[in-house]
């Protein structure tokens, strides 16, 4: 775990909210270190630095949305799913503002259903 000197020189420590270490999966021993500012996270990974997106980042919302209920009928929701889909344009697969939560009912009627999921997109739901 970095101390919080490490970072104060690293981050601007009036903006940080929270901080995480999670483990790297391609490289064993080595962490990432997600920030939280302004109730986003930032991660100084390659990916993110790169696509301002990464797997970090979207598997921690995901933590901390746990609770989330389904957009569409308001149950609890178990899947995230992508407005534009994986298939479509993966460069989107991690980015926060392209999942909603979903049942497993809405989830499984928009993956199988594209114009279910045009429409849904048109909506804004």
């Amino acid at each position: 775990m970095k101390n919080s000197k490490e970072l104060t020189a690293k981050y601007n420590a009036d903006t940080v909210e929270d901080f995480i270490e999670v483990e790297s999966t391609s490289q064993p021993g080595f962490k990432w270190t997600l920030v939280k500012r302004k109730e986003l996270w930032e991660c100084d990974c390659p990916g993110f630095k790169f696509n301002r997106n990464c797997k970090h980042v979207y598997n921690q919302f995901r933590e901390e949305n746990i609770n989330a209920v389904c957009k569409i009928c308001g149950s609890h929701a178990i899947d995230w799913a992508h407005m534009v889909s994986r298939a479509q344009d993966p460069k989107h697969k991690y980015e926060i503002t392209n999942i909603r939560p979903l049942c497993r009912k809405h989830h499984d009627l928009e993956e199988n259903n594209p114009e279910v999921r045009k429409l849904r997109q048109e909506l804004g739901i």
